[in-house]
């Protein structure tokens, strides 16, 4: 739908570098930094120097009038937007308050967040949780915090995952769901066989339990035959002596 207005048919040795070391930062890349080969697709007709908000420099800054806005951004990359960071660092002039984020996705636009900012310089993070990849992003701007006609941004930042950092990240998951499983299993199967051999030792021990107790009801049962016996003998004894 949308064309880029740069040749990017080659990554530039900057572009490289700029992405291999926002990668292995704590963030990740920067997808909406025009060192990366984003830019802007189009933007209100009052937006002045829109492109400022993707140079990493603070030196400009977006302007327009303070009425409903839009700007929408062509990222380096089609990722699954996780965080947005906007900040304005211009104090003569309003704050953009009340801002809404879209993705373009199979030709359709879909809402991702609307958030209210603080009039603050430091920036502001949005965290979000994208259904679809995407590499169009569009900025729109409801309302101001300010008295000032004029608004000003400074600095936009989108980071993601891409379609094979999230692929890594589900089979990394999957991978340590499907090790948790074992070790769970292993683990039943240890507590079942121990329960089994508990099991196997209370019955041991009962049926050793049980032979000793027949042994002793057997000796007694022989000392008891022998007590009566004895007085028996005892009585065929006394009556003999008495004839």
């Amino acid at each position: 739908m949308f064309k880029n207005k740069y040749d990017t048919k080659g990554m530039s040795i900057y572009r490289f570098l700029y992405m291999y070391i926002s990668v292995i930062s704590a963030k990740g890349c920067n997808y909406a930094s025009n060192i990366c080969g984003s830019f802007i697709l189009m933007s209100s007709d009052h937006i002045k120097r829109a492109e400022t908000i993707l140079n990493t420099k603070n030196d400009n800054y977006l302007m327009g009038k303070c009425k409903e806005s839009f700007i929408i951004v062509r990222l380096c990359d089609e990722i699954k937007i996780k965080l947005i960071i906007l900040q304005n660092l211009e104090w003569q002039a309003s704050f953009p308050k009340s801002v809404k984020f879209s993705i373009l996705n199979n030709q359709n636009w879909y809402e991702i967040g609307t958030f209210e900012l603080l009039k603050k310089r430091s920036p502001q993070s949005f965290t979000l949780n994208s259904p679809h990849f995407s590499n169009i992003l569009k900025i729109e701007i409801l309302d101001f915090n300010g008295k000032f006609d004029i608004f000003t941004l400074s600095s936009l930042k989108v980071f993601g995952t891409t379609m094979m950092e999230d692929f890594k990240e589900k089979e990394f998951i999957k991978t340590q769901c499907m090790n948790l499983y074992d070790i769970f299993s292993s683990k039943i199967i240890k507590l079942e066989k121990y329960n089994e051999l508990k099991e196997n030792f209370i019955v041991f021990e009962l049926e050793k339990e049980f032979l000793h107790l027949k042994k002793v009801v057997y000796k007694l049962k022989n000392c008891v035959l022998l007590i009566l016996l004895l007085l028996l003998l005892s009585l065929i004894f006394i009556l003999i002596r008495k004839i």
